[in-house]
């Protein structure tokens, strides 16, 4: 009787058996979230195409009643700067050459910023009757040595320029500063280390209250977050978000990389990364992706600020976002030029 009873509570507790020469299922994937509550639509539409390389789009917003704002993106290896005025409009030629430009930003005063890794410099364009004018210098040298590859900027309210100093498209042999990094320039035309912690800084942008920085770091895969001291000095970089750790958690495409970044006016993250566009929360929270494979950059416009367009390889895309980008600060006065380096 014993033996009976024991042999009935070993059968309970051994669980099913498992079908010989079978192994468990593996776990599902998680479903990645979609575009969700933060695009009208799942996705974008092509704007222009057969470009060689497109990066670095911006919005110029109208400097009066009578005029519209537009639209910039840069063709790098054309070293063309092209404008587009939304809607059904074809992208056209407004600045060449540029110095292959690879990232541009304004000012409250209407200036354009470049990032052109030809020069490997950091230049200021005024406006004049809807035409560029002669580009001024603000940055070029650091030390006396030539600057690695000027690749992406943002302009803060006060007139600072934020930019971030990789390596691409220059030659090994050519470089002469020994650390990839991110600076600022100040409106006297000063320049501070931001931070040289990073394998590849890219896309840069301030948070809401300017308080802090964010920088894509396009070797290390994740954005980070660098905080202004009341100094003015930086802090130590953190790491914000591991988008390859966010990409495999969510079943999200492998290829995709850390490059551009814009925040909108609720403080989330817009960044290119795995699989195209991540949406991410203040507190690097996973809210909604995108697909735009080859994605580079983005930029947020409009006469709403609700227009998104994103450059991709050869191509340049647009779709309606359903929150607006960060909004525009005007600055107490127009920054002064710097001194040329």
């Amino acid at each position: 009787m014993m033996n009976v009873l024991s042999l009935v509570l070993v059968l309970l507790t051994a669980g099913p058996a498992q079908p010989q020469g079978t192994t468990p299922a593996p776990a599902a994937q998680p479903t990645p979230p979609g575009p969700g509550a933060f695009f009208e639509e799942a996705q974008a539409k092509v704007i222009g195409k057969g470009y060689a390389f497109t990066e670095g789009p911006c919005w110029v917003p109208a400097r009066d009643p009578a005029s519209k704002g537009f639209f910039l993106f840069c063709d790098v290896p054309a070293s063309t700067v092209l404008r587009w005025n939304g809607g059904a409009d074809t992208p056209v030629p407004f600045r060449t050459p540029s110095g292959k430009a690879l990232g541009t930003a304004v000012d409250a005063s209407g200036n354009l910023y470049f990032a052109e890794c030809e020069g490997r410099q950091i230049t200021r364009v005024a406006i004049a009757d809807g035409t560029p004018q002669p580009p001024v210098v603000l940055a070029s040298k650091l030390d006396g040595k030539r600057l690695n590859a000027t690749n992406d900027l943002v302009v803060a309210s006060d007139g600072s320029v934020y930019f971030t100093d990789p390596s691409f498209f220059t030659a090994k042999k050519d470089l002469e500063l020994e650390k990839l990094a991110s600076h600022r320039i100040a409106p006297d035309g000063s320049i501070t280390l931001i931070t040289d912690a990073l394998r590849a800084p890219n896309g840069i942008a301030l948070s809401l209250d300017e308080k802090a920085v964010f920088i894509n770091d396009f070797g290390g895969g994740k954005i980070v977050r660098v905080d202004i001291q009341p100094d003015g000095s930086f802090a130590s970089p953190t790491t914000f978000a591991d988008l390859r750790a966010l990409a495999k958690a969510h079943g999200l495409p492998e290829r995709g990389n850390a490059d551009g970044l814009r925040l909108d006016a609720n403080g989330n993250i817009y960044t290119t990364g795995p699989g195209g566009i991540l949406v991410l929360s203040p507190q690097a929270e996973l809210l909604a992706t995108l697909p735009v494979p080859g994605a580079s950059n983005l930029a947020f416009g409009g006469e709403d600020g609700k227009t998104l367009i994103i450059t991709a390889g050869g191509s340049v895309l647009s779709i309606r976002a359903t929150h607006a980008g960060a909004p525009w600060k005007k600055a107490a006065d127009a920054p002064k030029a710097p001194a040329m380096p």
